[in-house]
């Protein structure tokens, strides 16, 4: 799988979806730092996700040097979600039909 997810980054390397999968990947692996490198460059692409600031916060959660980054994170994740859900709540933005990822 991780092969196969390296390939797609050199085809798409501007896929932040391809980025998160491959960070997530990377978690399961307990490579956090490996992790958060493509999280990190996930959220230079898509730099308004939620969903990536909490994987984000995950990876560096399970670093020992990176805790407070984590809880920056985390809250961000949270700041985030807030300010959308009040986007869709006023009609600002329309819900997402289909969610790819969950918190």
């Amino acid at each position: 799988a991780r092969e196969d997810l390296e390939h797609a980054l050199r085809i798409s390397p501007l896929s932040a979806h391809i980025h998160v999968d491959l960070g997530q990947l990377l978690l399961t692996m307990n490579e956090p730092y490996e992790a958060e490198k493509h999280f990190s460059r996930a959220l230079q692409i898509r730099p308004c996700d939620p969903v990536v600031y909490k994987w984000r916060g995950d990876a560096r959660s399970k670093q020992d040097d990176k805790r407070q980054e984590a809880l920056d994170d985390y809250r961000t994740c949270v700041e985030l979600n807030d300010a959308l859900q009040l986007a869709r709540k006023h009609g600002l933005i329309k819900a997402p039909t289909k969610t790819r990822r969950r918190l």
